[in-house]
């Protein structure tokens, strides 16, 4: 089970006692059921604020805060890094840039952009009484983690935080992941959660694809990038399907 601690602490500030694994990349099968654990949260403050209160918007704000909150907004930050690495002409530069700490203009718009398009969606979930639904877009983009850990190597030559889980990553945590995901979206979401899974399986090949060209792999911040894209994506299907 310390592959399930390394995911949590990975994944979230929640404080999970015991040792992390001394393979990283045994954490990756839990990533979805980490992705559930944060959605059930969300979806148990989206049903208090707009079920019982009846404040469907506050509920988009403060679900949004929730999530950020909980994951230390990590993926946020490598959202805003990859996007503002993209005014880079070479891969080396814009290696270099997602290094820089400052956030640049490109990083803002796409950070607003993410955080808009989460908000009015869960707000209208939320308002439509569809509160179990919104776990559904924290597994898939948890699941689409894995897949774009192990569909890519490592870009940075001299490594970094994400290296260890790349390197170390094999198609049997993705298989894996992928069962553990599907099952915890069906429950949560039945059929049509399965196949906006689908969907963004497809759309994250494309998405490595994208990186290898653009970055020549994939970094902490890229996967940080393809989960925002990911989980906010998911959320405006389900909110259009409502």
């Amino acid at each position: 089970m310390n592959g399930l601690i390394t995911a949590f602490r990975t994944l979230t500030i929640l404080p999970v006692p015991g040792r992390d694994s001394d393979e990283m990349a045994s954490s990756l099968p839990f990533f979805p059921l980490v992705g559930a654990l944060i959605g059930l949260m969300v979806a148990g403050l989206a049903w208090l604020v707009a079920g019982k209160y009846g404040w469907p918007a506050g509920a988009g704000v403060l679900c949004v805060v929730l999530s950020s909150f909980v994951t230390r907004g990590i993926h946020l930050d490598g959202l805003a890094d990859a996007f503002d690495s993209l005014g880079g002409w070479t891969i080396q530069r814009r290696l270099e840039i997602m290094k820089d700490s400052r956030v640049g203009s490109f990083g803002v718009i796409a950070l607003v952009l993410v955080l808009a398009a989460k908000i009015v969606s869960i707000a209208r979930l939320a308002g439509s009484g569809n509160y179990l639904v919104l776990i559904v877009p924290f597994i898939i983009s948890r699941i689409m983690q894995v897949q774009l850990i192990v569909a890519l190597p490592y870009a940075r030559a001299e490594g970094g935080i994400g290296r260890k889980f790349v390197e170390g990553a094999t198609i049997y945590h993705l298989i894996v992941a992928y069962i553990v995901g599907f099952l915890l979206c069906f429950a949560a979401g039945n059929i049509k959660a399965i196949l906006i899974a689908v969907g963004a399986s497809l759309f994250c090949l494309f998405l490595a694809a994208w990186m290898r060209r653009t970055f020549g792999g994939v970094t902490g911040d890229l996967i940080g990038m393809g989960s925002e894209l990911l989980e906010a994506g998911t959320l405006v299907v389900l909110g259009f399907m409502v």
